[in-house]
């Protein structure tokens, strides 16, 4: 038995993995790279790091494998919701209208500090919500023969 039949994870998705592994390295790469050494990487790992477990949680809360996780999670959603709302939005709005005042322009700088915590996010978003809500087909033993058979897991 392999590590893919020991984790069940569907063939169809081990392509995208792949592909996923390396965004995250050429982002990682990019956020220990890009701009002047010293306080300004630490803070692109940072960003890249949070927006890696947000999107870690984000996809594990947007599929549930039973209902009771799917009622936990509606809680939790709620919960988080109001916070992201609240918190988050007002301090990004407040930080946006600074910018207007000052008439900063987006630079490459804040363009490439923007964009590496959303491609983190949106890549572990996916790694943790795809294998969750695609469909098991684990091998299981045929018979005496030694034969395998491909059935579906329902859950």
């Amino acid at each position: 038995m392999n590590i893919i039949d020991k984790f069940r994870v569907p063939y169809s998705l081990i392509p995208g993995y792949f592909l996923g592994i390396g965004v995250i390295a050429a982002t990682l790469y990019i956020a220990l790279t890009f701009g002047p050494a010293g306080d300004w990487r630490d803070l692109q790992v940072l960003l890249f790091l949070g927006g890696g477990v947000s999107g870690w949680v984000c996809g594990i809360l947007l599929s549930p494998t039973s209902v009771p996780q799917t009622q936990q999670f509606q809680t939790l959603g709620r919960i988080l919701t109001t916070f992201i709302s609240g918190a988050i939005l007002g301090k990004l709005l407040v930080y946006f209208d600074d910018i207007n005042r000052v008439k900063a322009t987006l630079t490459v700088n804040v363009l490439v500090r923007l964009l590496i915590p959303a491609v983190s996010f949106l890549v572990f978003s996916l790694f943790s919500y795809m294998p969750r809500a695609a469909p098991r087909v684990p091998l299981v033993p045929a018979g005496n023969e030694g034969e395998t058979k491909v059935t579906t897991d329902q859950h």
